[in-house]
């Protein structure tokens, strides 16, 4: 039995906007279009002349980017995956002390897929295990030279 998700599941911060996309065992991603246009709090606002974004306008949480010339594919901010759909189901048991707090093992989960693209992509904290292993660079928001730090 396969420990990565059947689904894509997440939303906002606030929950008021909720998504779930099916992935059949022969997809790589979803092919369908997450509904989020279907909750009173999603907007959508232009970022820049071909390009939209959508948040929740009870929390501000971002939601999407899209290319107004790619109207079939739709970005998922990666903050808004549950957790246990990125990172995977905690192992009961793999709890272990570090210098940086209780690390626990996990099984399955679709995070490591959303990174092997090998773009650049932006954080303001690494989800450890998953962003910090994906190829591509990593930039901090602060940098404002453009430096990778990986």
């Amino acid at each position: 039995m396969s420990s990565r998700p059947t689904a894509l599941t997440g939303g906002c911060q606030c929950g008021a906007i909720r998504y779930s996309l099916n992935i059949s065992k022969d997809e790589q991603w979803p092919t369908n279009q997450p509904p989020l246009s279907t909750s009173a709090s999603y907007k959508e606002y232009d970022s820049s002349s071909n390009v939209y974004r959508s948040f929740c306008s009870s929390c501000g949480c971002s939601l999407t980017f899209n290319y107004k010339d790619k109207p079939e594919e739709t970005d998922l901010y990666v903050g808004t995956l549950d957790e246990e759909c990125l990172v995977g189901k905690k192992i009961p048991g793999s709890e272990k002390d570090t210098e940086h707090g209780v690390v626990t093992q996990r099984e399955g989960g679709i995070g490591k897929e959303c990174f092997e693209s090998g773009v650049n992509f932006y954080c303001e904290n690494a989800i450890h295990g998953i962003t910090d292993l994906g190829p591509g660079h990593k930039f901090y928001k602060m940098d404002q030279d453009g430096t990778a730090f990986a």
